[in-house]
């Protein structure tokens, strides 16, 4: 159907009803009309002077069965609920390691410390929270290491820095948007690894608060096909145009079928021996084998902890991680179930905070077992955008992945269609089989490659799509959910 153009009457009627008054107002608050057009009067009013970690691109305001007053407060960095004056740092936790697995290194007058977590799986700006560190034997003590901290360098998949600090809770945050405690420097005492006790509790990744329009084009990692985020070597002997046993400085975050860039020469690696390539594949991709000098710099070019940080070449398609990566904001959408809330990222999975367990509990991905609501079935596992149905509150997932493999499956099966809407049984949010004793079901959209943005009507839920219609107003298609 055709769009209307609405024609709102200026000024307030309060003498009829709200369905009388059609194409009208009949209420406001702190608004004028100018023109026949309102406008807010008086301007606004701060409504806490206490700040937060990134920029915010994704707010909800719900209440409580008791009547306290709740607000969701999505960023880059953290996701929030925002109760009274306090922000409260309920983001979602993605992985905690066993105890030994993160050990520390530090160096003598630098706060900077090395930890060693395999496979861990962050990028820079991510956040760990330490628990069960025993104290280096110096300066850096266990109070010092038993906190929560930010990621400032990734070295490979294999290990990360961090700067240590005096302890500082999160409440502690500066409006510049940094953690305000004093940086603590080692000594030479400080010569532990933290013992075998510690554990690393990792929050979900951070996104991004800048974008690169169409993300596959100029801009996208730095000009000659690697990123800062690279893993950086070097060669620990002279290379002439024939040898395939390379010796480096050091092979840490390096396993066979992975790809070096030494100069300009692409080097695919055959196996590992202690700190030697060997079986190496020379002059790989079209590149031509050449003489390196000694103490020369080694990036992985295939392989990175992050296939976002891959070389891609001039003419190669980039990967549709560094796609996702280098063009897809941090937006998070959210609505209440109840006095509950469900939230997610675009791109992301869905989560579930309980307001029953306080703002002191982080929300849990909808597919965790630890959620107590009930028996899942083929929960969604990423979806671009979700919202509850205020009519029969049913949790609806847009550009979800598919249904899981049978009728028992908890999970759906990870595959994400940009087209796809899913919907759980009424009054259940972990409920997503269809079956004949249920009301979950799903609707894929025909039209376009991606859904957009799906708004909420009195009656209907608009789906706007990336395909343009002569009979709508912006790029997208209109489609309308009963």
């Amino acid at each position: 159907m055709p769009l209307t153009d609405l024609k709102f009457k200026p000024g307030i009627n309060k003498e009829i009803t709200p369905y009388s008054e059609e194409n009208g107002w009949v209420d406001c608050d702190k608004v004028r009309f100018r023109f026949g057009f309102p406008e807010k009067l008086n301007g606004w009013e701060k409504n806490t002077n206490n700040a937060f970690l990134g920029l915010c691109r994704g707010l909800h305001e719900f209440v409580a069965l008791s009547g306290e007053k709740f607000l969701g407060v999505g960023t880059e960095e953290k996701f929030y609920i925002k109760q009274g004056a306090a922000f409260k740092d309920v983001t979602p936790i993605r992985l905690t390691t066993s105890a030994g697995d993160v050990t520390f290194a530090a160096t003598d007058g630098s706060p900077v410390l090395t930890v060693t977590d395999t496979n861990h799986g962050c990028i820079v700006k991510d956040f760990v929270t330490f628990s069960g560190a025993a104290t280096l034997g110096g300066t850096i003590t266990a109070n010092v290491l038993n906190q929560e901290y930010q990621i400032t360098e990734v070295v490979n998949g294999n290990t990360y820095k961090i700067s240590a600090r005096t302890v500082s809770t999160l409440e502690s945050i500066t409006v510049s948007g940094g953690i305000s405690a004093t940086a603590v420097n080692a000594n030479g005492s400080d010569t532990g690894n933290g013992g075998g006790s510690v554990v690393g509790t990792y929050q979900i990744g951070t996104g991004l608060n800048s974008s690169v329009q169409g993300g596959v084009g100029w801009g996208v990692g730095l000009w000659g096909g690697t990123t800062d985020g690279a893993l950086v070597g070097q060669l620990n002997e002279a290379l002439d145009t024939s040898e395939t046993t390379i010796t480096l400085d050091g092979t840490t975050g390096i396993v066979a079928n992975d790809v070096i860039l030494v100069d300009s020469e692409l080097i695919k690696v055959g196996g590992i021996s202690s700190n030697d390539l060997t079986g190496c594949t020379r002059g790989h991709l079209g590149t031509t084998a050449a003489t390196h000098a000694d103490n020369s710099v080694v990036l992985l070019a295939v392989g990175n902890a992050a296939s976002s940080n891959d070389f891609v070449g001039w003419g190669e398609p980039i990967n549709t991680d560094s796609i996702s990566a280098a063009s897809t904001l941090r937006i998070w959408t959210q609505d209440n179930f109840g006095e509950d809330l469900i939230l997610n990222d675009r791109n992301g999975s869905i989560y579930y905070w309980d307001k029953t367990n306080g703002v002191g509990t982080r929300a849990k991905a909808l597919t965790d077992s630890g959620l107590s609501l009930g028996t899942r079935t083929s929960v969604p596992t990423v979806a671009l955008q979700v919202l509850l149905s205020d009519r029969d509150r049913h949790v609806i997932a847009f550009g979800a992945d598919g249904l899981g493999a049978s009728s028992t499956a908890t999970d759906g099966n990870g595959t994400q269609d940009p087209l796809l809407i899913r919907f759980s049984s009424q009054e259940n949010p972990v409920q997503w089989y269809p079956t004949a004793s249920n009301t979950a079901g799903d609707l894929r959209i025909s039209s376009g490659s991606t859904i957009v943005q799906a708004i909420e009507t009195r009656q209907q839920i608009l789906v706007f799509t990336d395909v343009y219609s002569r009979d709508a107003v912006y790029w997208a298609t209109v489609y309308f959910w009963h």
